[in-house]
């Protein structure tokens, strides 16, 4: 075979290659979900969460956050009703317009991603962020809306 068939060959092989590429069905690629993790408490970690709610407003949203019950100004051991809000600071205590509070909204206890163990509450799960809900006593409030897996494998 000649240098000439060789190339002729080598040259329909690729444009068959880019024909099929081309023509093949693509998938759409899914964009990743903004995702949030670590332990609240200090006021460097709580500005950066409440930062990340307000620039993911509208949004779904990832969240393992463990919230210390002093963190959280919520009592130990209490129950879900009461820790599903809860006031983080942000700032330094003799500030006290530096405060923002988390809601989470739960409508069934069963399948709560707010969860009570080992002397904290923890948020885990999907979240749609309601954004700045308003002021209400000098605090800015803030809704998040758990998403069930059944809804985000859609």
């Amino acid at each position: 075979m000649s240098i000439e068939a060789w190339a002729v060959l080598v040259g329909v092989l690729a444009l068959a290659v880019a024909l099929l590429t081309w023509l093949w069905p693509k998938t759409p690629r899914r964009k990743r979900t903004p995702s949030f993790k670590g332990a609240l408490g200090d006021s460097a970690q709580n500005v950066a969460f409440v930062d990340f709610l307000d620039q993911h407003a509208s949004r779904r949203i990832w969240l393992d956050v463990c919230v210390p019950a002093n963190a959280a100004q919520v009592e130990s051991g209490s129950s879900w009703l009461a820790a599903r809000s809860f006031v983080l600071r942000c700032g330094p205590e003799t500030d006290p317009t530096d405060r923002h509070e988390i809601h989470v909204r739960i409508d069934d206890v069963k399948d709560s991603p707010l969860v009570y163990a080992h002397g904290q509450w923890t948020l885990k799960g999907y979240f749609a962020v309601e954004g700045l809900a308003g002021i209400w006593q000098g605090v800015e409030v803030r809704g998040l809306v758990p998403i069930p897996l059944a809804e985000v494998a859609e």
